[in-house]
């Protein structure tokens, strides 16, 4: 998570500058150069396999809450139950 927020800052910031870049010839460069970044970060960010861990690590930790809520809510197993069906709605 830390490294798309990282990329995603540095794309945004490289945006901002290109303003303040007195050569109009640079300017270009410098918007192709955070074109073809971005468009790497897509690319790379939004695979098959990234999105089915991103999905992996939500259902890790709804299990994890899930277990706790279990332990915590022992006296009463009707409710955990009912929460369950809640949830798999």
């Amino acid at each position: 998570m830390k490294e798309q927020l990282t990329t995603q800052v540095l794309s945004l910031l490289s945006l901002v500058l290109i303003p303040f870049i007195p050569s109009s010839t640079l300017q270009y460069i410098a918007v192709v150069l955070t074109s073809i970044s971005l468009a790497v970060y897509l690319a790379y960010h939004n695979t098959p396999t990234r999105q089915v861990g991103r999905l992996d690590a939500a259902t890790k930790e709804v299990n994890t809450l899930f277990e706790v809520a279990t332990r915590e809510c022992a006296a009463d197993p009707r409710f955990v139950y009912e929460a369950g069906l809640k949830l798999a709605e």
